[in-house]
């Protein structure tokens, strides 16, 4: 088979992101602590607590289980978490699977949309460009920041940064989004539907872009009216949002105010984008550039794409706080796919073997390629004290309540202890912090109007309204007793 050794690249390099990332991450960690990542252990507990307790985890009144993307994770941690609970087998081999396997799934996805958009062979290119032009950042990092111009921002490329994600639920849509653009573009449009539909239930930002990617694709292929059909229907899957959403729309106001903060042109995201796609972007610049290349369908729609979201990343990063990773993903593989016809051109001009021009690419892409997973890897992976390990684990063995605690350990109350998180929602309540913050000061009035029932500190609580009852190291947990 032709492309047998691009679908080994793409398993190894899947294996590479989560399972032995992991365990690099694993054997450095600090003495006396454990592996915790945030954005998946979050989602879990909460899906956790809506499937136990049937309630949200965070007891706010501004706080929904479905806030934000949590109801998209819910949706894609269903199966997982009702395995966990049946079973008690801890979940993180299963995710650390599922994410190695969706991954390698939209690999082989674009891989495939490559082998079809470009099928003189410049995919053979392509591919591996996506996957190992990781752009000089790592050889200008170092002179760079001397001056403070370049961050650890700009170690890695834009796939490694921004294709891969720490959370699930993204990575589950990119799959069933890629491969619903690939199904239009085979003409089965009953399964182009089905996986639109699942990319708007897990994820209706990804179920916008990539329906937006479906009619833009067939604006170039004149199948406009068909592409309505493909993407209309599963605008169904935005009902249990909308119905959330009117059932409980104060965490959505908040979330629309955090999502529309201005701020200042970030110039260093700007360099950080242009140096890390810089080699894709040298090379697809030549490919447009060449006599003929707009008389392809094909390489017009692949310009059109990849334009439309570099101008959209520039002008986002200019008003918005966050969320520009979303382009991000979408913008990469029609660059890679650019710079794949752009490298053939080059090699043909200059009477080489285009194998020697993509050597010298990953040549110069290698110190990005190292620092980048040393430095910020694909996953939001960081080190739990075992004090705080052990006192959630303790938890988890007692009668169920509130529990009160710094909200950097809060947010893996619900998923270790099985408890209650009062301040470690994803959407703070502001009142609930203030109060804590109170509570720190000897004000212990958050316990009752709260209703608390555990207090992990590492404070001394000297009133009689609770009781040590657990302590590792310094870190204490307390039952508050409760007033009548």
């Amino acid at each position: 088979m032709e492309d047998r050794k691009y679908v080994i690249m793409a398993l190894l390099y899947a294996l590479l992101l989560f399972p032995a990332y992991y365990a690099y991450k694993s054997f450095e960690l600090p003495e006396n602590s454990v592996l915790a990542v945030d954005n998946d252990a979050t989602y879990l507990g909460t899906v956790k607590s809506a499937l136990w307790a049937f309630a949200t985890p965070w007891p706010s009144p501004d706080v929904s289980i479905f806030t934000d993307v949590t109801l998209g994770s819910a949706i894609a941690f269903l199966p997982v978490t009702a395995i966990w609970l049946v079973s008690g087998i801890d979940p993180w081999p299963i995710i650390i699977f599922l994410n190695t396997l969706f991954t390698f799934g939209y690999l082989i996805v674009i891989l495939k949309i490559m082998q079809r958009l470009l099928p003189g062979g410049e995919w053979k290119y392509a591919f591996p460009i996506m996957l190992f032009a990781n752009g000089i950042g790592g050889l200008l990092y170092f002179p760079l920041g001397e001056f403070g111009g370049f961050t650890e921002a700009g170690l890695g490329n834009l796939f490694w940064g921004w294709m891969t994600n720490s959370a699930f639920y993204q990575i589950f849509t990119l799959f069933t989004g890629f491969a619903s653009l690939f199904a239009f573009i085979e003409g089965n449009n009953r399964a182009a539907t089905i996986l639109l539909f699942l990319t708007f239930l897990v994820y209706p930002i990804a179920g916008v872009l990539f329906s937006c990617l479906v009619i833009a694709y067939s604006l170039f292929n004149n199948r406009l009216p068909l592409s309505l059909k493909t993407v209309l229907p599963p605008l169904l899957a935005l009902v249990p949002w909308a119905y959330f959403i009117l059932l409980n729309p104060a965490p959505y106001e908040k979330l629309s105010a955090f999502y529309s903060t201005p701020i200042l042109f970030p110039t260093n995201f700007i360099l950080t984008v242009l140096i890390n796609s810089g080699i894709a972007v040298l090379l697809a610049g030549y490919a447009v550039s060449q006599k003929g290349f707009f008389a392809d369908k094909n390489r017009k729609f692949l310009c059109a794409w990849a334009a439309a979201l570099l101008i959209a990343i520039l002008l986002q990063t200019a008003i918005k706080k966050i969320d520009v990773s979303k382009l991000l993903v979408m913008y990469w593989p029609p660059i890679s796919m650019l710079a794949g016809i752009g490298l053939a051109g080059v090699a043909s001009k200059l009477k080489v073997k285009a194998e020697i021009i993509f050597i010298a690419i990953m040549i110069l892409s290698l110190p990005s390629f190292i620092l980048f997973y040393a430095n910020n890897g694909v996953v939001v992976a960081s080190a739990m004290d075992t004090d705080v390990y052990d006192s959630l684990i303790f938890l988890r063995s007692q009668p169920q309540g509130t529990v009160l605690a710094d909200p950097r350990i809060a947010r893996y109350v619900p998923y270790l202890a099985e408890k209650r998180s009062l301040t470690g929602a994803p959407l703070p309540d502001k009142d609930a912090e203030t109060a804590y913050e109170n509570f720190l000061s000897g004000d212990s009035g958050i316990l009752q109007t709260r209703n608390i029932s555990y207090v992990i500190t590492d404070s001394m609580l000297r009133d009689d309204s609770s009781e040590k009852i657990y302590s590792s190291g310094n870190l204490s947990v307390y039952a508050v007793k409760k007033f009548v």
